[in-house]
């Protein structure tokens, strides 16, 4: 919908039915039985100001769903080669109810190139993460699937596309871009969930960074594309430990810088294209 020459408003809203089943048996071989129904309606809304041709105001909200897979409810232990342990899955697991909202100030200098910043806001209900079983020991950790109470998440990011031409007319073929995102969460626990630490419910979300940086180089003339893309992301939760049962704290992935390139050309009068890729230039360490 228009209303008047600037304000233009899409909304709508979208009803999905679930439906999981899974029938597997357990250690005593007796029958486990998963069937979960539901719907879901999910309203979305995103409302547009349009200040002059160049600059325009952004609204939006909606509700997401984020369902669980067939192995994050299944009633027995997988063993994950990869890192060495144990993962068990949750026959009560629940889907995560979100709610995301943002709003957004965008500058548009000339086609193709875009100024903008913005916050946003998302909410959780019953997130799913991955947590540490008190069961774990020094020789043998397990991992299990579950749902904490609620979780808040809030930030700010801003993105830059321009060309180089303002610098010199020999580079109007060089676009830079790069996004920055900052952002903050808090994850609300039970009592049991938290097992009465403090500590634990102040605690970021499960696999969150606090802050995602991309930057890179385009180049584009005639035949050729070029593209050189820098990424870097803060240090995220990536194991949910248990202090009071197991005695195992929090792990966190540190930060790591990623670059990527890419050169292309066009052949057979532009039907075809050559592309050449190199990933992870830097070859940093996981830690």
């Amino acid at each position: 919908n228009k209303i008047g020459e600037n304000v233009r408003i899409i909304w709508g809203l979208r009803a999905e039915f679930f439906e999981q089943f899974l029938t597997t048996r357990d250690l005593s071989l007796k029958r486990v039985v998963v069937n979960t129904e539901k719907w879901d309606f999910l309203p979305s809304l995103n409302l547009t100001y349009t200040l002059n041709p160049k600059h325009q105001l952004r609204v939006s909200a909606s509700q997401t769903v984020a369902r669980p897979e067939f192995r994050e409810i299944a009633p027995f232990q997988f063993f994950d080669y990869e890192q060495i342990w144990g993962v068990s899955g949750n026959t009560d697991l629940k889907r995560t109810a979100i709610f995301n909202g943002d709003i957004r100030y965008e500058f548009y200098p000339k086609a193709g190139e875009v100024i903008s910043l913005g916050a946003l806001v998302k909410r959780f209900d019953n997130p799913i993460e991955l947590r540490m079983d008190p069961g774990s020991n020094g020789d043998r950790w397990l991992f299990e699937y579950a749902n904490a109470d609620k979780a808040l998440l809030y930030g700010i990011e801003a993105e830059f596309r321009k060309d180089l031409s303002f610098i010199s007319e020999k580079l109007k073929d060089l676009t830079f871009v790069s996004n920055l995102t900052m952002l903050k969460s808090k994850v609300s626990l039970t009592t049991e969930q938290a097992s009465g630490v403090k500590t634990e419910l102040d605690r970021p979300l499960y696999g969150q960074s606090p802050y995602l940086l991309n930057a890179g180089f385009q180049y584009s003339k005639g035949q050729w594309n070029g593209t050189i893309l820098y990424n870097r992301i803060g240090p995220r939760l990536s194991l949910v430990g248990d202090p009071t049962g197991a005695g195992f704290y929090d792990i966190y992935e540190k930060p790591r810088d990623l670059v990527d390139m890419q050169v292309s050309k066009k052949i057979l009068k532009s039907k075809g294209e050559l592309k050449l890729t190199v990933s992870d230039l830097l070859n940093n360490q996981y830690a």
